[in-house]
């Protein structure tokens, strides 16, 4: 077994190395495609992988290992597994079918699994959690049993965990010295008559604190009476109300008994019990949720992990791996979770050489069950004793950036156990002539200040002061580099999407967002709740109505949010009303004669809207759900009418949104083998949880828009202006909070061994001051474990938002003359001896500079004002969310070449025969597989001996099931007449086979050429164009489809690579193999 591993920190180009150390590899026939494992952490980052892979191969001139790459294994740790699973199947005694449920549906069935053991025991439970002042110990509950999950344990484990927990938490509060039944009655005893006292002096006083202490009295006498033990924290919070020199005499007793609360065997009892219930809990909802998704015949993705490790331990599919896997490579390594984590230390134990690539220093996602501990723990067995390969140079930002980013993490990170060198980086380009004069660094300083405005105090804020700093920046804006391969870029003033924001919580993300708009400022904010936006309730009763016509509160919904009432809303409304007025007269009338009723009119059958969808009600019966949804959006015409809304881009973001939640809930369906409904698909849609990822809506993509986001999500991501928000957050994770404690000795043979889950419930709810429990527990090993993995956590969450800008970086700062800047979260960064590092210039002054030690770099200093703007941006109408407009014919974004006419008129300049026609026998169904086939023989046709070309060709012909259709010869012949007449045109030119293109076009509406080219050579001061047509119909034919079909494909080809190669087209060329011809076309 041999692992690499590559140290790559933010910006060093490490996607750049992943594909040129497996290009590498298959290119020297160390790795064969079929033989590659490839982990990365995101869908989109294994289609970029792949894709550039795939390139560097065509590049390279090996096309047939370009077409293998999809052979290997590539994707998400997921859908590894999964392919895995599928593959041994009968190894494994699983299904080959296998689809995980997704997210929500998990949780819904969690929830089931939950409410069956609950049943009965939350009353007691409640009542536990009262006199301890938990607030929800079913969030506890479930963050133990994710933990239990995520690091592989089952029923047993986690009592074994419980075990574990308690022992330490016997050995935390001591022998309790006081029992319960004493300790009630000397409370009832002290509590009575200071009740008495305090009430007293209330009334004699009249003093607010007074009040306050006797209100706090009456409860815990209330709580006594009642039956009931007032809560530890109340009892111990009083006792510090009343401990003051003028109430001793008559508070004493009470104080002393109150500070020993801990002592006594009732809180003893309270806390250990509370621990031992959640943890019985946690085992039988674990075990119940594994019977309820049996019963439901789903898995969900973390079944799917621990189903995978089980398969790669049994031995006959070991055996068959170790010989099939050449290469694992495994992507964001610092972000393996462990269960993750034990499956890629099992195929790094079967594969001939691994790679792992990642950079410790930005693990941020301990908080979803990842545990940088144990990767770090992993990195270090796995290299034994090697240094590992580390990327130095940064091709992301700019010089200073680079320089101080280096210079304060270098420092800041050496105490937590990170060598220097896998922390400083430098610049790979020297800074851009036209920025040099331009600093990369700011400091902005608002201050906490009140203004009276409309008889009413309104107070600054640090959303207002950002939008505020955003408006003078990009008054006159920096210059920013465009991002690209040269080696001087391009440069120009900045624009809103040039800009971040990062925040700490979703909630002040949407605070800062509100801040933006209010000053004209775009924003792109992940917001929740889609289905509750006009548009997707619009969508969802265009569905409802497509599903039910008679559904009148659909019809109403698409008629109103239509336009239909937008003149005259009290008139649109009225007439519905008469409408049904006067059929239950006629209705009543029909009755009194005793005849039928008539049928009820069906609601808004105006509505041009709803009539539509009432008349595409057959058709919607023929489809699938997700069909269904794409058919009422077209019919009701949603996505144009919602181009006329405000904000267009997010509204049509939010309908992409709702199209995917369809798909997702048919697989859903699928991995539940239940049917998928038109009604089903509603309901659906109406239970999405505005919190969940499915629920929230989507962010537009293109729109010029300041981009708002928490630092973790930022994680991976870069924009050429970052600017960090809410500095002042300090929140620390504690020993009192759910845990998984390590193994004492890292197995890298069983990853996951001796590691357990570890609680001990917090009895004070906010407190966190002068508590005798919370001091011995600092004392613990496992609080320094806690605090020193929590505090690497937060710095390794600092360095990740200070090295997201690729050109200007800003801090924001609340500042006040007493205390000076609000700066908690920086705090953490000190030196090996507790020296502070950053000399951040808050101080509105010329020349200022921010400093790492004796370093400093020039840095700008603004005071935007922290006060919402007195006029804020005129807002919108909300009528114009309803209004309808007229239909605004656009192309389609995506353009398909062979699908799109162009402008111009196109010859046949001559034909000109390769050789003779080739027999075809290929059925009216073969035709389009026989022409790919074709294909992907001249595209993978390199030379070589005649048997192998023939076993090649063979081979295609049965993949694409069409032996018989063309012979092999004939694939040989055409590929060997194309070469030689092509080499005789064009000696020494390069050939590009299957040439994936993908561009955007400028123009008023800017639109996405995506094919592949089938073939182009590239000439000193030019490029030929050949595209490959299986047509073998007459002559008359082949001229229409020539002029008329061929060549607009080309002459959009021609158009794409002309600008990406920065040379004109010299000719372009129909080769038509089966009629044995090559046609010259001008485009």
């Amino acid at each position: 077994m041999k692992i690499d591993v590559i140290s790559a920190s933010a910006g060093t180009g490490k996607t750049h190395r992943l594909t040129g150390d497996l290009t590498k590899a298959l290119l020297d026939g160390s790795a064969r495609p079929e033989g590659v494992v490839a982990i990365t952490y995101t869908v989109k980052a294994a289609g970029e992988l792949e894709s550039r892979i795939r390139e560097s191969l065509l590049k390279a001139g090996r096309p047939e290992l370009a077409a293998r790459i999809r052979d290997g294994y590539i994707g998400t740790i997921h859908s590894v597994c999964q392919r895995l699973l599928r593959e041994f199947a009968l190894e494994a005694g699983l299904s080959p079918w296998l689809e995980p449920i997704p997210e929500p549906e998990r949780k819904r069935l969690f929830d089931v699994a939950l409410a069956s053991v609950l049943a009965g025991r939350e009353g007691p439970l409640n009542e536990l959690a009262r006199r301890l002042e938990i607030e929800d110990w079913k969030e506890i509950l479930l963050e133990i049993v994710d933990a239990g999950r995520a690091n592989g344990m089952d029923r047993a484990a986690l009592e074994r965990s419980a075990a574990a927990s308690r022992a330490g938490l016997e050995k935390l509060l001591g022998k309790p010295t006081l029992d319960n039944v004493t300790y009630l009655e000397k409370l009832d005893r002290t509590l009575r008559p200071l009740l008495a006292k305090l009430e007293e002096q209330a009334r004699e006083t009249g003093q607010a604190a007074s009040k306050k202490r006797a209100a706090a009295a009456r409860r815990l006498v209330a709580d006594l009476n009642r039956g009931l033990v007032p809560s530890w924290k109340s009892q111990f919070q009083l006792a510090q109300e009343v401990d003051m020199k003028k109430l001793r005499t008559w508070s004493a007793e009470y104080v002393d008994l109150a500070n020993e609360h801990h002592a006594s065997a009732g809180f003893h009892d309270d806390v250990l019990g509370m621990q031992a219930q959640l943890f019985a809990l946690a085992g039988e909802a674990l075990g119940t949720f594994v019977a309820e998704k049996t019963a439901a015949g789903v898995v969900d993705f973390g079944d799917m992990l621990a189903r995978a490790r089980e398969v790669l331990e049994r031995p006959a599919v070991r055996e068959a791996l170790r010989d099939r896997l050449d290469l694992v490579l495994v992507d964001e390594f610092q972000d393996t979770s462990p269960l993750q984590l034990a499956v890629v230390s099992a195929l790094a134990g079967l594969a001939r050489r691994s790679i792992w690539v990642g950079d410790r220093k930005q693990a941020i996602f301990a908080f979803q069950g990842t545990d940088p501990e144990l990767m770090t723990a992993a990195t270090e067995a796995a290299l034994g004793g090697r240094t590992p390969d580390i990327l130095a140079s940064s091709w992301r930002s700019r010089p200073d950036l680079v320089a101080m980013t280096s210079e304060l993490f270098a420092r800041a990170l050496a105490p937590h156990g990170f060598p220097d060198d896998q922390v400083r980086i430098v610049a790979a380009k020297p800074d851009h002539p036209r920025l040099r004069d331009q600093g990369a660094f700011e400091c902005w300083r608002w201050m906490p200040e009140k203004v009276e405005r409309n008889g009413k105090d309104v107070k600054a804020s640090e959303p207002d002061a950002l939008g505020a700093g955003v408006a003078e920046l990009l008054s006159n804006p920096p210059l920013v580099r465009e991002r690209g391969n040269a080696e001087v870029e391009a440069v120009r003033p900045a624009s809103f999407r040039d800009v971040a924001i990062l925040a700490r919580s979703n909630a002040r993300c949407q605070q800062i967002a509100a801040a933006l708009r209010a000053r004209g400022i775009p924003a792109k904010v992940s917001l929740g709740g889609v289905t509750l936006t006009p548009e997707g309730v619009l969508a969802r009763a265009a569905l409802a109505l497509l599903a039910d016509p008679r559904d009148g509160v659909a019809a109403l919904q698409v008629a109103w949010l239509g336009g239909a009432a937008s003149s005259d809303p009290d008139g649109w409304l009225s007439r519905r009303l008469l409408e049904i007025a006067s059929w239950r007269a006629t209705a009543k009338a029909a009755e009194g004669k005793g005849e039928h009723r008539p049928p009820a009119p069906l609601a808004f059958e105006d509505d041009g809207r709803v009539a539509g969808l009432r008349k595409a009600v057959a058709a919607a019966e023929r489809l699938s759900p997700a069909q269904a949804l794409d058919l009422a959006l077209r019919t009701a015409g949603v996505a144009e009418l919602v181009r006329s809304w405000p904000e267009p881009a997010q509204r049509v973001a939010n309908l992409e949104a709702l199209r995917a939640e369809a798909a997702a809930y048919e697989q859903l369906c699928e991995a539940q083998r239940s049917a998928a409904t038109m009604l089903g698909l509603v309901a659906h849609l109406a239970s999405l949880d505005a919190g969940d990822d499915a629920g929230k809506q989507a962010a537009p993509s293109s729109e010029d828009a300041v981009t708002v986001l928490t630092w973790h999500k930022a994680k991976g991501l870069e924009w050429p202006v970052v600017v960090l928000s809410h500095l002042d957050f300090s929140r620390e994770r504690g020993v009192f909070e759910v845990a998984v404690e390590p193994a004492p000795r890292f197995d890298f043979a069983r990853p996951l061994e001796g590691r357990w889950v570890r609680y001990w419930p917090w009895p004070y709810g906010g407190m966190s001051k002068e508590l005798a429990l919370l001091d011995r527990a600092l004392e613990t090993a496992e609080a320094r474990r806690a605090t020193e993995a929590d505090r690497r956590e937060r710095l390794r969450l600092l360095y990740v938002g200070f090295t997201r800008p690729r050109d200007l970086l800003v801090l924001v700062a609340r500042c006040t003359e007493k205390s000076g800047p609000a700066t908690a979260s920086l705090d953490l960064l000190v030196g090996a001896k507790g020296e502070p590092l950053l000399a951040a210039p808050f101080e509105d002054q010329a020349g200022a500079a921010i400093g790492v030690g004796q370093q400093e770099w020039r840095c700008r200093v603004r005071t935007p004002s922290g006060l919402p703007p007195a006029t804020p941006a005129p807002a919108r109408s909300a009528v114009q969310w309803y209004a309808s407009a007229p239909r605004a014919e656009r192309p389609r974004e995506r353009l398909n070449p062979s699908a799109e006419p162009l402008a111009g008129t196109p010859r046949v300049v001559q034909v000109e025969r390769l050789g003779g026609r080739h027999a075809l026998a290929a059925s009216p169904e073969q035709a389009g597989p026989t022409g790919d086939a074709i294909h992907a023989f001249l595209a993978a046709d390199q030379g070589g001996t005649q048997e192998a070309r023939l076993t090649m060709a063979t081979r295609i012909l049965k993949a694409f099931r069409v032996v018989g259709a063309v012979a092999p010869d004939t694939l040989l012949a055409a590929s060997d007449a194309l070469r030689t007449w092509l080499d005789a045109r064009y000696p020494g030119a390069t050939w590009y086979r299957e040439w994936p293109v993908r561009a955007r076009l400028g123009g008023p509406t800017p639109r996405l050429v995506v094919g592949d080219v089938d073939l182009f050579l590239e000439l000193p001061d030019g490029f030929v164009l050949v595209d490959h047509k299986s047509f073998p119909g007459s002559e008359r034919e082949r001229d229409r489809r020539l002029v008329e079909e061929y060549a607009p494909q080309l002459g959009w080809y021609a158009r794409v690579l002309a600008d990406a190669l920065k040379k004109p087209m010299k000719a372009a060329f129909v080769h038509l193999p089966i009629r044995g011809e090559m046609a010259q076309v001008a485009l």
